[in-house]
């Protein structure tokens, strides 16, 4: 429909607003929580990251009140070593530039956390200096070079004097 020169597209499927009914067989059951982690953020990022469960030791810090018989008592700070199961997942290029993670990464942590049995995640991400950058991106000259090259015998190769280069500036 064209009113006032906007078009007006409906794009609703004849089925919109009915009654479907589904036939579905559950294949498996996920029990695993290193398992229903991978599969959420596969579900949510469609990558393939790395991943694994740890328990950790982490220190917490929680203020206690004083009892109500003594007046001038002040709250104290108590530190407490508390185990925690932290999920670390290892970043990667992808992750690094995936939209949805950049604009979500707090909902989606929040809800591995909710449907899984760990306390926490912690996302890893490691620059060893090996260029793995994404094609066409500056990380690290895409893998292109750099590794192994001296950068002052390289200097001396190209033969360029600053004394030229400030002249034609």
């Amino acid at each position: 429909t064209i009113i006032g020169g906007r078009a007006r597209v409906d794009f609703n499927h004849p089925l919109a607003g009915e009654d479907i009914e589904y036939d579905y067989e559950v294949l498996e059951v996920v029990e695993d929580d290193l398992e229903q982690a991978e599969g959420l953020l596969n579900m949510f990022l469609d990558l393939d990251l790395e991943m694994w469960i740890e328990t950790d030791e982490v220190e917490e810090t929680r203020v206690e009140d004083p009892d109500d018989d003594d007046e001038e008592a002040e709250p104290e700070t108590v530190t407490e070593t508390v185990d925690k199961r932290t999920l670390y997942v290892e970043s990667d290029p992808q992750l690094a530039m995936n939209q949805q993670w950049m604009m979500q990464k707090q909902q989606i942590a929040q809800q591995i956390i909710d449907l899984t049995g760990v306390d926490r995640i912690l996302i890893q991400e490691i620059l060893d200096g090996s260029g793995m950058g994404m094609p066409g991106m500056m990380g690290g000259m895409g893998g292109a070079g750099g590794g192994d090259v001296d950068i002052e015998e390289a200097l001396e190769e190209a033969d360029i004097d600053a004394d030229e280069i400030a002249d034609e500036l």
